[in-house]
């Protein structure tokens, strides 16, 4: 029944819920979790309570009776052919970045877009650092070590797997251990990577990075905390694919960013109200790595390091 696989305290807040914004004698006459939440999202709408305060809360019923879900062949081939599919066509963001705006956008419509069994995040970005140089870049971004420095809180460890980055053009590999920022969850991830960046001359470079292995932490944090096995769990982030362009030029270096993620799928009738958080969610995740970069970037030029 919907009641099954909730906490004490989703439990509590589940009757609160309802003896605030619901008569007495209002029951969930379902015994289909994901019915009964929709249900429970209508009458919070019709009794006056705030449509971000009711997301929230009812994406909190979600995450604690939703079942765990298993990464799928079949989604693996659909991802696979989906990133083959949009290679070399990353739009050109650079002339609003050229005016001091962070650019994001979806890469096309709809987003996410549904495959069997999970959602791909598809996300174009672009900013501009002006007064960088190109070996101003990529020495902040090739340096793996700090990225808990640079992009926390999201990332909260990060190293190396070697002991320095091998040379351009050759695959860098590292490990993040990621935080799920999300306030209905204490899981995190930890992902291991590969990244080629590519000099075509002195002013342009990109790089190419997706992850070869995704593990969820579950009970992160908490004596129960243990490593799920690749493709089991949550389904937050499954795969991470991500294509940068780096040019420097009008006395700055610019930064076209695409990012692409797999995760699990959402149920059909959640997706009226959980797609628009999932799009949010997404969009707001580049945007504060682009940020995170130009304030990393800006720091070490600062500092003099690359004088």
């Amino acid at each position: 029944m919907f009641y099954s696989g909730m906490n004490r305290p989703t439990l509590f807040l589940h009757h609160f819920l309802k003896v605030k914004y619901l008569a007495p004698s209002c029951r969930l006459r379902t015994k289909n979790c994901i019915q009964g939440v929709m249900h429970m999202a209508r009458l919070f709408a019709a009794k006056g309570m705030p449509r971000q305060i009711a997301a929230f809360l009812l994406l909190l019923l979600i995450s604690r009776v939703a079942q765990p879900a298993q990464l799928k062949q079949q989604t693996v081939d659909e991802w696979n052919r989906y990133i083959l599919a949009t290679q070399d066509s990353m739009p050109d963001g650079s002339s609003r970045a050229r005016n001091g705006e962070i650019v994001v956008a979806p890469f096309e419509e709809p987003t996410p877009k549904h495959v069997s069994g999970g959602l791909v995040h598809h996300w174009i970005g672009a900013a501009f650092i002006p007064g960088a140089k190109m070996k101003d870049v990529l020495i902040v971004v090739r340096d793996y070590a700090q990225y808990k420095d640079f992009y926390a809180p999201s990332v909260i460890a990060s190293a190396l797997t070697t002991e320095k980055p091998p040379p351009i053009g050759e695959a860098d590999r590292f490990v993040l251990r990621l935080r799920n920022q999300s306030l209905v969850s204490k899981a995190a991830l930890d992902a291991t990577y590969t990244a080629t960046y590519v000099q075509l001359d002195p002013k342009r470079t990109y790089a190419v990075a997706h992850t070869t292995r995704v593990q969820e932490i579950d009970h992160f944090g908490e004596a129960s905390q243990r490593t799920l096995p690749p493709g089991e769990g949550n389904g937050y982030i499954w795969q991470l694919y991500a294509t940068t362009r780096f040019v420097e030029q009008d006395g700055g270096v610019y930064i076209e960013a695409e990012g692409i993620a797999l995760s699990r799928d959402i149920p059909v009738a959640a997706r009226w109200f959980v797609d628009p958080i999932v799009r949010r969610v997404s969009r707001d995740a580049l945007h504060t790595s682009l940020t995170q970069t130009v304030q990393a970037v800006n720091k070490y030029v600062a500092s003099g390091k690359g004088r």
